[in-house]
This record gives C-alpha cells, sequence and structure tokens, in this order.
C-alpha cells in the first residue's frame, strides 16, 4: 500500500492535492520577495545617496520626491496586499482560486486606492452627495482603516466580477462548442 492511502483525508491534504494551498504558498513567497527586494531598495538608496555626502549632493527637491516616493511605494503596496486578502477570501469562498485574478484584484484595489487618496473618486461622487448634506470632513476623510475596507472590498469585488466572466464565458463556449457539433451532425 502506498503512502497517499495512509495519509487521513483532512481540509489540508484536499487543498493541497488541489493546489489551492499550493498556489498560496506562491504567492507568499512571491509577496515576501517583492517586500524584502523593496526594503533593501530603500535601505541601499537611503545609504548611498543620503549618507554619503562625499559622492552625491543632492538638492532637498530630489532627497523630497524620493521620499514620497518611498511613502508611495510602501502604502500602495499595503493596499495592494489588502486587495490581494480580499480577492483570496472571495475566491476560497467560491472554491476557485485563480492566480492572477488575485493579483490582478489587488491591482485594483491598489488603483481604487490612489484614486481615493488623489481625490478623484470624492470629486467624481461629490456631486451626487452634495444632494443628502454631508460636510467637507465626512467626505474628505483620511481614515486608515476606511481606506483598507476600501482595498478589501474592491479585491473581492474585482475578483468576484471575474468569477462572474469567466463563468459567462465558459456558458458560452460550450453552447458554441454544442451548436458546432449539431451542425456537424447535420451536415453528415
Amino acid at each position: 500500500m502506498s503512502n497517499k492511502s495512509k495519509m487521513p483525508d483532512n481540509y489540508f491534504t484536499r487543498l493541497f492535492k488541489k493546489g489551492t494551498l499550493r498556489s498560496l504558498i506562491e504567492l507568499f513567497v512571491v509577496i515576501l520577495f517583492l517586500f524584502v527586494m523593496m526594503f533593501s531598495l530603500v535601505y541601499s538608496t537611503y545609504n548611498v545617496f543620503l549618507k554619503s555626502d562625499e559622492i552625491f549632493v543632492l538638492n532637498n527637491e530630489v532627497v523630497n520626491l524620493l521620499n514620497q516616493f518611498y511613502n508611495l511605494v510602501i502604502t500602495l503596496s499595503m493596499a495592494f496586499m489588502y486587495g490581494i486578502l480580499g480577492a483570496y477570501t472571495r475566491m476560497l469562498l467560491a472554491g476557485k482560486v485563480k492566480l492572477r485574478a488575485i493579483i490582478a484584484s489587488g491591482l485594483m484595489a491598489t488603483f481604487s486606492w490612489v484614486a481615493l487618496k488623489s481625490g478623484i473618486a470624492i470629486a467624481i461622487i461629490a456631486p451626487h452627495i452634495e444632494k443628502s448634506k454631508l460636510s467637507n470632513e465626512q467626505l474628505y476623510s483620511d481614515n486608515f482603516y476606511t481606506f483598507i475596507l476600501v482595498a478589501v472590498l474592491v479585491g473581492m469585488f474585482s475578483s468576484n466580477l471575474f468569477l462572474f466572466m469567466e463563468a459567462k464565458i465558459n456558458i458560452m463556449a460550450s453552447s458554441a462548442i454544442e451548436k458546432y457539433k449539431e451542425n456537424e451532425e447535420k451536415k453528415d
């Protein structure tokens, strides 16, 4: 008898057989790699450009831009992570884990975070909200937890759209194949 038949059939072995746990581990490794690369880039840039006055002399404007860039990368990586978390949760609920949909949902959450932080999203919906007499402080709140919730919900929503479109495409493709087979049978 093989070792596979002796293994108990629990939740984790079923996940590993399906490839879900394997894809989760791969996703974690990729995200960990990206964070390590981002940290090493920040650390090396800090040590080379900002600490050594003998090698480079940077203008205050350039230092300010580098500071804003690294803050943006760290902030958007958090939005990306929360978007991935929401998408992965939605995919687990659906029983299908698609890595490319999870990554795409993380990017959509990142874009939504940028839209909220820049004020574009508020500027678009503000004329519709004016009727409800909300104050500017309520509209333009900069609450971190609100942004986290938005990133998670956008991740879930975009992965839900992916699942919906994939199901519709599969239905349309199978019906087209059936019609093609029926037409071929009629010809014979």
